[in-house]
């Protein structure tokens, strides 16, 4: 197998370049770079690269949201977001073309790799799905397999790594494999005959289910995700494929879904989002450090010369050392916010605590 080809969709020449070098350095091909939505399509056409990297706003008519819902609908082709952009209803929206996943700006070479790389394996589960799935239906339209039958060809997948569940055209379950009740808790004698429904948790929108019946029935396969329960009341994220199966005069006779349990995945993916939100914020507070730090240094000077033109028995002299004090105290306050920019711990020092009373007293 060859080394995986990428595509970066990148409207900032530096910041692709950038990424391209550090895509290469850990053993990536990069086919090309391009700034807009409408070049992003035209390369895929012609490279056909493994996965595409791609920020949300680009160059053109086409933000890179409306670019990966073309890609999702033309190409089998993973999308992976490249954004600065953090607010929810960003994420929201690029939801909807089902993307493997999103790395905000700034980030680390390893946070890039590790996103790729959940994609790359997302991708190659859903094609082991889709491959599963059209055997079953080639076994199921050749030996035109129904109730008892259905259930001996279970056996051919019953070691299968992803839950198996063979549905009448009602919805109601006439096979499940092993792995569907290792996942959900359910025997088998326990889910044959029951709805899918009593795996629901509440928590996906009614919309979903819509939109899956309207697309099965139609002779389509639906691809998806649910927050489902466990027979133990347990909540867990499954990642599913569904479609239909026909007989010989094209009627539909059965429903095939492949699951995936995909909690332990999505708990990665909350956390490298969340990682790289507080790497955003370290960022932000470095920058403001150095302004205030920068500031506070412009007040000391004028506090020093103010104090050269007063007598040191004066009030006024006094006074401005109380204020030369309280500008070393907030640069403590900036040196705090240069640790969390770093990211690492806090100084700790040995202080008289008589000193820190009776200034901490005369101040108030």
């Amino acid at each position: 197998m060859g080394r995986t080809k990428i595509l970066v969709v990148e409207d900032e020449i530096f910041i692709a370049r950038d990424i391209q070098e550090n895509l290469e350095e850990m053993g990536y091909v990069v086919t090309s770079i391009v700034p807009s939505g409408e070049q992003a399509i035209q390369k895929i056409e012609e490279e056909r690269p493994d996965i595409v990297l791609m920020d949300i706003v680009l160059q053109g008519e086409m933000d890179g949201i409306e670019t990966a819902g073309i890609i999702h609908s033309k190409f089998d082709i993973p999308v992976i977001y490249l954004t600065a952009h953090g607010e929810e209803v960003i994420f929201e929206r690029a939801k909807k073309t089902e993307p493997f996943g999103y790395i905000i700006k700034p980030f680390k070479n390893e946070e890039l790799q590790k996103v790729i790389e959940i994609g790359l394996y997302r991708h190659g589960a859903e094609e082991e799905k889709r491959k599963l799935i059209q055997k079953l239906k080639n076994e199921i339209a050749e030996h035109k397999c129904a109730g008892d039958q259905i259930r001996k060809l279970s056996h051919a997948i019953e070691y299968s790594s992803a839950a198996i569940m063979i549905t009448d055209t009602k919805g109601n379950i006439e096979y499940a494999n092993p792995k569907f009740t290792q996942i959900t808790g359910y025997s088998i004698e326990e889910a044959i005959g029951k709805n899918p429904r009593v795996l629901k948790s509440g928590k996906t929108s009614p919309e979903v289910y819509k939109e899956l019946w309207k697309t099965i029935t139609s002779g389509k396969e639906w691809r998806g995700e649910f927050y489902n329960k466990k027979r133990n009341g347990d909540l867990y994220w499954e990642s599913a494929s569904i479609s239909p199966v026909k007989g010989d005069k094209g009627v539909i006779t059965h429903f095939i879904a492949v699951k995936e349990d995909i909690t332990e995945r999505r708990k990665m993916e909350k956390e490298l989002v969340k990682m790289q939100k507080l790497e955003s914020v370290g960022i932000l507070a470095g920058g403001i450090a150095h302004d205030f730090n920068n500031s506070l240094q412009a007040i000391l000077g004028y506090i020093t010369l103010a104090k050269m033109h007063t007598n040191p028995n004066d009030e006024i002299h006094e006074d401005l050392e109380d204020a030369r004090k309280v500008i070393y105290k907030s640069k403590g306050l900036s040196q705090q916010l240069l640790i969390l920019s770093r990211g690492g711990a806090p100084v700790k020092n040995t202080i008289s605590i008589s000193e820190l009373i009776k200034d901490s007293a005369r101040l108030a």
